[in-house]
Order: structure tokens, then sequence, then C-alpha cells
């Protein structure tokens, strides 16, 4: 009876031997998703540290349907294997590093950043206080626009040295507005002014009509 004991723990041994385990990873060539005639779901290559092992199209978990995976070359990641088999990698996760760091937040903030090359482009900050606020860098890595919405409400945007444009067959805004250190400026329109008693003013030009 032992002797057969002994021979089923040696076939789950060798069983448990041929599995592989997760191990680390580096990103050495991205596969995505860019054309409607290519078969890619955002599949990444990977080279296994510490053995060299390279792994080409392999999977990219995501966090739903409908997201991207915004994984570059050189980033580290998690490496598992379905069934512990070698010949089904997946990459489930992904790691900042000493070169690659976070961006700067506090205590339960939530931050979402795009980077090229190295430097922020987009950005966008969950902050705990019930913040939220959306930034666009240049691609010096220099803060270009912001959008903030604070926790009480108020919208901020900010666009130094930036042109603004809003394309709409109607803008309507109920409550006042102010124009500080600029002009107002129409271009082949008009402006009228209506108060509560229905009466208005019309510039059209230079004619005044109603005033």
């Amino acid at each position: 009876m032992s002797s057969m004991v002994e021979a089923i723990r040696a076939v789950v041994r060798r069983e448990l031997a041929g599995l592989r385990g997760p191990a680390l990873g580096v990103i050495t060539g991205l596969h995505p998703h860019s054309s409607d005639s290519d078969d890619f779901n955002d599949e990444v290559d990977v080279t296994l540290q510490h053995e060299k092992a390279q792994l080409v199209n392999v999977p990219v978990a995501v966090d739903a349907p409908g997201t991207s995976a915004p994984l570059k070359t050189g980033d580290v990641v998690l490496v598992q294997f379905l069934g512990g088999d070698l010949q089904q990698p997946l990459v489930t996760a992904c790691f900042h590093t000493a070169d690659d760091r976070p961006p700067l937040h506090k205590e339960h903030d939530r931050i979402v950043e795009q980077r090229v090359d190295g430097k922020p482009r987009n950005r966008m900050k969950l902050a705990a206080d019930g913040q939220l606020t959306f930034q666009r860098f240049d691609a010096n890595g220099d803060q270009a626009v912001t959008l903030l919405l604070d926790g009480d409400g108020k919208l901020t945007i900010t666009a130094k040295d930036k042109e603004v444009t809003i394309t709409c067959s109607t803008l309507t805004v109920e409550g006042n507005l102010t124009v500080k250190k600029g002009n107002v400026e129409v271009t082949e329109g008009t402006m009228k002014a209506t108060n509560s008693a229905n009466k208005s003013t019309t510039i059209d030009g230079n004619k005044i009509i109603g005033a």
C-alpha cells in the first residue's frame, strides 16, 4: 500500500513541477487594435525577467470590454499562465518602478494619467474632497489646459495663451456674463440684448436699434 502511495505522490510531484507559476516580465513590443483589418486585441510581447524567455502576442487583461490597454514598451508586468501552461500566458497587472513612478496624489485620490515618451499628456484626477480635474499637457509635459470642478460645483477652465472655440447652434447662459481684461467681438452677426420687459437693443455693425 505504501508503495502505491509513494507512486501517486511521485506522479503529483512531476505534474506540479510541470506547472508554470506567475512571473514578472518587461514589455518589448505592442500590438494595439489600430485598424479594422487587423486581428490584434491589444496584445504585447514580453520578456520574462531572470530567464529572458520571450513571449509574443500575449493577451492583456483590461477592466472591462471596450477599454484599451494603455501599456508601453518597458513597462513591468505580471505574467500568469492559464492552467500553469507556458503556452497560455496572460498579462494581468502592471507595476510602477523607480524609473516610472505614480503621479503625485493624496490618500484616497484616484488619478488616470496618459504618458507619452515618459511625459504626461492627459490627466484625470478624482480627489477625495470631490474635486474633479482634467488636464492637457503639451509635448514638453507642461500644463496647457485645465478644467477644474471643485467640491462645491464651481467650474474653472484655464487655457492661458490658448484659443477656445465653441461650435453649436445656440449657446445659452442663464446668469451673469462677465468679461475681464478683454473685448467682446461679434463677427458676421448681430448682438441683441432683451430685458425682462421684453424690450431689446440690437447692435448690427455701426447701427444700434432700440437704444
